[in-house]
């Protein structure tokens, strides 16, 4: 990694490296006097395979720390590809520069081009990663009740993608009547290139035979959405419940068996999502601003495989 500070005045001290899967190198920024902002330059390669890992006996999955490859681009802070400041939560404006046909993804408001074909992105909610998904996307696009639902396939479909972006706006309007307000400006689906079911504040990357399978939509797409409004850190029983509470929703039927065992509320599940319910309608006219709920980073703690579970669990 080649690292530089172009603020003038400014200095750039190493004080120390972390050897290991993922080298780390910490340094110290000294600015002038009254001088509050800084610009670094770096550059080097991310590229790491896939590993797979075991969720239980006889059951794994892949998964991937981070990549830059003519395949796509995963970024996010597991890889360190932009300066870590502790564990502050920070705004940001994102700029990328992408071949031809390519598009980016991350949390926020976007995708706006400019003049010279920079995908640009602006995240104006404090949060404690920064997420970056790039490929040759074909992107669909709806807007209603001031949310736009996106959909980002690596190949044409627009009937598959219209029934996301209908179920998106039906969802969000469901969830923003029982919680409150929609807490972002988009929501959107992104066609990973491996099978995966990952949740980022305001999208859901999910794997390319998941977000085919038909029960999908009904169940673990919901289950991602509905997660904007509290995270996936915020109480431990809180997947179990989103899980269930997105089906009970969606009008779908209960899974039989050992599916249904699966799927049903744990008792702590329910409590917390009736506690959730109670304070909602205890809450005044007005907006109260409440702290981040996607909880302090830890590897990919928001990133569960939720789409992946269910399309093993639920019956088709």
């Amino acid at each position: 990694m080649q690292v530089e500070i172009l603020t003038p005045g400014a200095t750039l001290s190493q004080l120390s490296s972390q050897e290991g899967e993922l080298p780390l190198t910490h340094y110290r920024v000294s600015l002038p006097e009254k001088q509050r902002r800084f610009t670094l330059k770096y550059s080097g390669k991310i590229v790491h395979d896939f590993s797979q890992l075991q969720e239980s006996p006889g059951r794994s999955r892949q998964q991937m720390r981070g990549t830059i490859s003519e395949d796509g681009v995963f970024l996010d802070n597991g890889v360190a590809w932009y300066p870590l400041f502790g564990d502050q939560l920070q705004t940001f404006s994102l700029q990328v520069e992408l071949p031809d046909g390519w598009l980016a993804v991350s949390q926020g408001d976007g995708p706006e081009t400019n003049a010279e074909r920079q995908i640009r992105w602006q995240a104006s909610q404090p949060q404690d990663d920064i997420y970056l998904i790039a490929a040759p996307f074909q992107l669909y696009r709806e807007q209603s009740q001031g949310v736009e639902a996106q959909v980002y396939l690596r190949q044409p479909n627009a009937a598959l993608a219209q029934r996301y972006l209908e179920a998106t706006h039906r969802y969000l309007a469901l969830y923003s009547e029982l919680l409150g307000p929609y807490p972002y400006r988009k929501f959107a689906l992104v066609e990973n290139f491996w099978e995966s079911g990952y949740g980022m504040p305001s999208f859901t990357l999910l794997g390319p035979r998941v977000i085919r399978l038909p029960f999908i939509i009904h169940t673990s797409y919901p289950h991602e959405i509905l997660h904007n409004w509290w995270g996936k850190a915020s109480m431990w029983s809180m997947p179990a419940a989103t899980g269930a509470r997105a089906n009970q929703l969606s009008g779908r039927p209960r899974p039989q068996g050992a599916a249904r065992q699966r799927g049903r509320i744990p008792p702590r599940g329910a409590a917390a999502l009736c506690r959730l319910c109670a304070f909602r309608q205890r809450l005044p006219a007005q907006p109260v601003p409440l702290p981040p709920l996607w909880g302090k980073p830890s590897g990919r703690l928001r990133q569960e495989p939720d789409a992946v579970s269910h399309a093993a669990t639920q019956p088709g």
